[in-house]
């Protein structure tokens, strides 16, 4: 995984950079020996070389009858990896299913073909500002309240 034996003696993910918490998290998986694995952004925030060694992880463990869902808004790691089937959620419901045919077609068109072509609206969440940033107010009402 390209990780130094001198990470071995630091705290789990203790001074990792992204690309070091990523492969350190496929490690764990191998050591770990799973039949299926769940692989959630695994590529976020990598860059390729960190993103090759990633995919090169998974392709052998694949070889050896690993299973894997890899959810990923990129598809250049789809690319890398042996895909066999793609399913697209939207809204929570599956909106589209099929094999890699799928993921070339999200690269190139972007999203927008499942509303034109399928008709399904894609909802798109837009939290109030209040509930995703806590100021410095909300802070001390916070520990004025107590919670």
């Amino acid at each position: 995984m390209g990780i130094p034996f001198e990470m071995a003696n630091r705290s789990l993910n203790v001074g990792f950079s992204g690309g070091e918490k990523k492969r350190n998290e496929i490690l764990q998986m191998i050591l770990l020996e799973p039949r299926f694995a769940l692989l959630d952004e695994i590529d976020s925030g990598l860059d390729i070389d960190a993103m090759t060694i990633v995919a090169s992880a998974i392709r052998e463990e694949q070889e050896k009858g690993r299973g894997f869902l890899v959810v990923s808004h990129y598809a250049r790691l789809y690319n890398m990896i042996n895909l066999n089937r793609t399913i697209v959620m939207v809204n929570g419901k599956i909106a589209v299913e099929g094999g890699p045919e799928i993921i070339q077609k999200i690269d190139t068109k972007g999203y927008e073909w499942i509303k034109t072509e399928l008709g399904i609206d894609i909802e798109k969440e837009e939290p109030a500002m209040s509930a995703v940033s806590i100021g410095v107010c909300a802070t001390k009402e916070a520990i004025r309240d107590g919670k």
